[in-house]
């Protein structure tokens, strides 16, 4: 991972993450991860992920081309928010799959993602409002 957080806390505030051979930023095991207008592309997997139970909010920022998630969050017993960002040209523009809780997308902008705008493959609740969706692709 460009940057990785386990069982702790960061905000970044305007940061890059690019040519990562994982995640572009990673927050895993009850961290809290808080980004504001990030910019994270290019990346192995995803552009931002929450893992394990962390928290925290994505807002703003741009998350292109990258092999997953533009964003991954929340996922996997996570609980974060997401507004403000454009997700372009990844595999899925937001994958919310597998959260503790209620998830908030607003105001987001996702296309040409080559699988879909959104993937919530979880059970819980998935609020997703003023966001634009163009261009998003299904194969297979």
């Amino acid at each position: 991972d460009g940057l990785m957080i386990n069982r702790s806390n960061v905000d970044c505030v305007n940061c890059e993450a690019l040519k990562e051979t994982a995640d572009g930023f990673g927050i895993a095991n009850q961290g809290q991860g808080n980004f504001y207008n990030c910019h994270s592309h290019h990346n192995y997997d995803d552009g931002i992920s929450h893992h394990d139970g962390s928290i925290g909010f994505v807002d703003g920022g741009y998350f292109h081309h990258n092999g997953k998630g533009g964003i991954a969050s929340p996922y996997s017993g996570s609980n974060v928010n997401v507004k403000n960002a454009i997700c372009e040209a990844n595999a899925y523009g937001i994958y919310a799959g597998m959260g503790l809780d209620v998830c908030m997308i607003c105001n987001c902008v996702l296309k040409d993602n080559t699988t879909s705008g959104i993937l919530n493959v979880g059970y819980n609740p998935l609020y997703v409002f003023n966001c634009i969706f163009s261009g998003n692709t299904v194969y297979g």
